[in-house]
């Protein structure tokens, strides 16, 4: 099961955290085109100092050796959620950070289209380059920049001027 904060690590030398969709492991991996012995899936589910991150190992792997790469560069939750928002800064495909209820606002530059629905205390949008945006049923939501969104889906977000 997905939970928030949902991303996947590499299984490499040097194992670093992919992220292309905060809730769901299944659309990182879609999205970012993962082969699966390429990657692990982890959560980590409270704002802690990893004693909720858990990693998915395979069988015969040690999910903790991945787990320990993963505090050594991110010692907390927020600190891995803000690599994950940073990668969004630098995708340019698709982005899911849907129903994510703390989330206040989402800069995703390069990405050409992204789902923020369900974000209640989302305030703001910067999504330049997105052709599809879903930004339905944030209710704290006020500004939306997204000039090329050639379907943009804001319904339900009461203090947002349209």
């Amino acid at each position: 099961m997905c939970d928030f904060l949902s991303f996947v690590v590499t299984i490499e030398k040097n194992p670093r955290i992919l992220c292309a969709s905060l809730l769901h492991h299944e659309k990182t991996i879609e999205y970012l085109a993962l082969k699966l012995e390429t990657y692990r899936e982890a959560e980590w589910t409270e704002d802690d100092d990893g004693r909720s991150l858990t990693v998915r190992a395979a069988p015969g792997e040690n999910a903790n050796v991945l787990k320990s790469a993963v505090l050594a560069a991110y010692p907390t939750r927020v600190k891995c959620l803000q690599e994950c928002l940073r990668q969004f800064k630098e995708s340019t495909g698709r982005l899911d950070c849907s129903n994510c209820e703390s989330l206040t606002s989402v800069e995703a530059p390069k990405a050409t289209r992204l789902d923020c629905s369900n974000c209640e205390s989302l305030t703001s949008v910067e999504a330049p380059k997105a052709t599809k945006l879903y930004c339905y049923n944030c209710e704290s939501l006020t500004s939306v920049e997204a000039p090329k969104a050639t379907e943009l889906y804001c319904s339900n977000c009461p203090k947002l001027k349209q």
